[in-house]
């Protein structure tokens, strides 16, 4: 009989050391799962930010461009036209036909023969 218990015994410790194994090999499986998935997410964000920098960038070259060409179109025009009249240069007139931006005309606050301020 006490060999039986024994066994008993024996069995049952065997099944406690296995669940506890178990549960540890379970606890590895889910953090090496979880690390893996932590770094693939940082990678995918990492390159949607270096993707939005230099789409970004590439907005911020084209609207850079677009303003300095719109600004040097004008002062081409206001040049063009005072070389032809002088003083008497009608700024208005001159830039009536073109469209200026709010950003261009920003950059373009040029005072009239009159003193007033295009």
């Amino acid at each position: 009989m006490e060999k039986n218990d024994q066994a008993v015994s024996s069995s049952r410790h065997a099944i406690d050391s296995l669940g506890v194994l178990g549960c540890f090999v379970l606890i590895v499986v889910v953090a090496i799962g979880a690390w893996l998935s932590y770094l693939q997410h940082s990678d995918a964000e990492r390159a949607f930010q270096s993707r939005l920098a230099r789409d970004t960038a590439l907005v911020l070259e084209v609207h850079a461009r677009d303003t300095l060409a719109s600004v040097d179109d004008a002062v081409r025009r206001i040049k063009e036209n005072y070389e032809v009249r002088g003083a008497a240069t009608d700024i208005r007139a001159v830039m009536a036909p073109v469209a200026v931006s709010p950003d261009t005309r920003q950059w373009l606050l040029l005072p009239t023969a009159k003193g007033e301020l295009f």
